[in-house]
């Protein structure tokens, strides 16, 4: 699943390399930058999901296991269209909000790594 999802975004990048919508691909490239930390994430914890989650007595309203993916995506695919909005905005806090983001981004896989 994640070497199919990123196969898409590479394809999705040189597809909009070509494009001269200069916004499309700003946000296109939030997204993609988001989704990294995702993908860095599930390369730590495959194998907890694997070992350990599947063993974990869980309520009854838990969701189905299949779910947590698109979950996921659609969840990073959020995060990335508020760093192209952050990125885009006026505001003057925008390079609090650009460097909290960052250093956000950059301790989700230690995080992962620590669990």
């Amino acid at each position: 699943t994640i070497a199919i999802f990123a196969n898409a975004m590479v394809k999705l990048i040189a597809m909009y390399l070509h494009n001269k919508n200069k916004k499309l691909f700003h946000a296109n490239g939030c997204i993609v930058f988001s989704q990294l930390a995702g993908i860095i994430g599930a390369f730590f914890t495959i194998d907890a999901v694997k070992n350990w989650y599947a063993f974990v007595e869980k309520p009854w309203f838990s969701p189905p296991n299949w779910l947590f993916g698109p979950v996921w995506v659609f969840l990073y695919t959020l995060i990335g269209i508020a760093l192209y909005l952050i990125w885009k905005s006026k505001n003057k806090n925008k390079t609090l909000a650009l460097k909290i983001f960052s250093i956000q981004w950059f301790l989700k896989p230690v995080s992962y790594y620590q669990s």
